[in-house]
C-alpha cells in the first residue's frame, strides 16, 4: 500500500514520520507534490495515539481517480495547517485502525508495526498540503489572537520565534526583542531574548530573568513562557496586578535556551521526542549532545554530572564549553544585578531552590524556602495542584546547574553590592505517579493552558517578593 503524508514546511509531520523516509528528503525545505498514490489511507496522529483513516476525495474536494484513496498524516496537536477529524469526516473518509500510546520508548515498535500493518514494502512519500504560504501565515496570527486555541496545542520552534516576533511589533510599549544574543551549538540558530517592562517609566528596575526549553523534550515549558509574556506584554488585559508590577520590574525571557536540541525533538519526531540535550559533536563521535544544566560553571564535573558522552547527563568538555551556555551566563552578567531567576522545567510538580551540587544547606536557606513555599501556594490557589518545595540536593545532587551558577554568581556580587538573586526551579505538571516515566513530558494538550494560568500566578507572587525584596537590599 502506497502511502503519502501531508505536511506543510517545516511540519512536524516530517518529523513524526522521519524515521520511516529517505534521509535525502528530510534534508530539503520544501516538498513537491508527488502522484496520488492507489489504494491508501489517512494517519491521524494525537500525543497518544495514531489513528488511519480511508479517504476517497482529498481535503480539497478533488477526487481520486481509478477509485483509488489516499494515506494521509496529521498532527492536530502540533501543527495548524492539518486535518482535523471533522475535515477527515467531511472527505468521505472511514476509520480504521487505532493504535494507542504511540509515546516514549514505544514509539519505534509502534512504528514498525504500523508501517508492517501498511505494506512496508512501499517507500514514505510527501507532498505538501493545499494551505499557501499566505493562508499559513493568516492561520498563525489567528491563532495567537485566540489565545485559549493557541495554548491548546504545542509549537515548533518557527512558530515560537514567530510569535515573539510579532508580540514585540504589537505590543511596543513593553515589549523589546533581541533576535540573537548568541548561537546555538551545531546549526548556528539565533538565541533570542525578550525584554518586558513599562518602558515609559525609566528608573533603575529589579530584574527577573525567565528560562524555559533548556531541556528539549520539555514541552510545555516553552509555552509557560509564551503564556507568561503575553500576560506581561498585555496586563490591562490579563491582570491589573501587573500594570504596577512592570513599572517596577524588567523581566527578562530567553524561552528557548535549546534551540537544536528542540528542533530535532520536532524535526525527527518521534525518534527523538525524548531528547534532552543540545546536538553538540553531531557526526564526530558515537554519541552527541550535552545536557546544558550540567555545563555551567559551578562545581562542574563533580557529583549529579556525567563523563559519558552518551549520557543523558553528559556535562561536556568542560565547564561553559557550550555556545548555548556562555551565551546565557554572559548575557545574565552584562543585565546584572539579576534579582531573581526562574528556570522551568518538567516534570514533577516541584519549586527547587540551591544548592543542587551538594545536600548541604546556604546560609540564606530561610529566605529561599520562604520564597518557594509561597510560590508553592500560589500555584495550589489556582486548581489545587500542589507543587513540593525542596532544596535541589536533597532531591537529587547535580553539579554545573544553572541555578547554582547564577546563585553563586550573584552571591559574590552581593559581597560587592549587596544584591543577591534568588533563583528558582519550577518543574511543571505532571507529579511523579506517571505509570511510565517518559509520559510524563509528553503532558496532554488539555493541561497547557491551566499549567500556565498557575505559573502566572506564581509569577506575580514571585515577582512581588522579589521587588520587596531587592527594595529592602537597598539594591534598586
Amino acid at each position: 500500500m502506497a502511502v503519502a503524508i501531508a505536511v506543510g514546511r517545516f511540519s512536524v509531520c516530517v518529523a513524526a514520520f522521519c524515521l520511516l523516509c529517505a534521509s535525502a528528503l528530510l534534508e530539503r525545505d520544501t516538498y513537491s507534490q508527488p502522484a496520488l498514490p492507489h489504494s491508501s489511507a489517512i494517519v491521524e496522529l494525537s500525543s497518544t495515539a495514531v489513528w488511519i483513516w480511508r479517504c476517497v476525495s482529498w481535503h480539497n474536494g478533488m477526487a481520486l481517480s481509478n477509485g483509488s484513496s489516499l494515506l494521509i498524516a496529521r498532527r492536530s496537536v502540533d501543527e495548524f495547517d492539518v486535518l482535523s477529524s471533522e475535515d477527515l469526516q467531511a472527505s468521505n473518509c472511514t476509520k480504521l485502525v487505532d493504535y494507542s500510546e504511540l509515546v516514549a520508548m514505544e514509539v519505534k515498535e509502534n512504528w514498525e508495526s504500523l508501517e508492517q500493518h501498511l505494506d512496508p514494502m512501499y517507500k514514505l512519500q510527501f507532498f505538501n498540503s493545499s494551505f499557501s504560504k499566505n493562508n499559513k501565515v493568516k492561520r498563525n496570527q489567528a491563532l495567537v489572537d485566540n489565545a485559549d486555541q493557541w495554548f491548546s496545542q504545542y509549537h515548533n520552534i518557527t512558530e515560537i520565534q514567530e510569535w515573539f516576533r510579532r508580540l514585540s511589533e504589537e505590543n511596543q510599549l513593553t515589549v523589546f526583542m533581541n533576535n540573537s544574543i548568541g548561537k546555538s551549538s551545531q546549526y548556528n540558530i539565533d538565541i533570542f531574548s525578550v525584554h518586558i517592562t513599562d518602558k515609559s517609566v525609566r528608573k533603575e528596575k529589579t530584574k527577573i530573568y525567565l528560562q524555559c526549553l533548556l531541556h528539549a523534550r520539555e514541552w510545555i515549558s516553552g509555552s509557560v513562557c509564551m503564556y507568561l509574556a503575553q500576560q506581561l506584554a498585555q496586563p490591562e488585559q490579563s491582570n491589573d496586578a501587573l500594570i504596577d508590577l512592570l513599572k517596577e520590574v524588567e523581566f527578562i525571557f530567553v524561552p528557548l535556551a535549546n534551540p537544536d536540541g528542540y528542533y530535532l525533538t520536532w524535526y525527527k519526531y518521534p525518534k527523538y521526542r525524548m531528547w534532552r540535550k543540545n546536538l553538540a559533536g553531531v557526526g564526530v563521535g558515537k554519541c552527541a549532545g550535552v545536557d546544558l544544566n550540567r555545563n555551567f560553571d559551578v562545581h562542574w564535573s563533580e557529583d549529579g554530572g556525567g563523563s559519558d558522552p552518551c549520557s543523558d547527563v553528559y556535562q561536556g568538555t568542560s565547564a561553559g564549553s557550550e555556545r548555548e551556555v556562555q551565551t546565557i551566563a554572559d548575557y545574565i552578567k552584562h543585565h546584572s544585578p539579576v534579582h531573581g531567576a526562574i528556570d522551568f522545567h518538567s516534570y514533577y510538580q516541584e519549586v527547587l531552590y540551591p544548592y543542587a551540587w551538594t545536600a548541604d544547606s546556604p546560609q540564606d536557606e530561610e529566605d529561599l524556602k520562604r520564597i518557594a513555599d509561597s510560590v508553592a501556594s500560589a500555584i495550589g490557589a489556582v486548581n489545587g495542584q500542589v507543587y513540593s518545595t525542596q532544596r535541589m540536593g536533597s532531591v537529587y545532587v547535580a553539579s554545573g546547574t544553572f541555578v547554582d551558577w547564577i546563585y553563586v554568581y550573584s552571591q559574590e556580587r552581593e559581597e560587592r553590592d549587596g544584591c543577591g538573586s534568588v533563583p528558582l526551579t519550577i518543574e511543571l505538571r505532571p507529579t511523579h505517579s506517571q505509570k511510565k516515566i517518559y509520559l510524563g513530558f509528553m503532558l496532554p494538550v488539555d493541561q497547557i493552558l491551566p499549567t500556565c494560568k498557575e505559573m502566572s500566578a506564581a509569577l506575580l507572587r514571585f515577582a512581588t517578593l522579589i521587588v520587596e525584596r531587592a527594595s529592602s537590599n537597598h539594591c534598586v
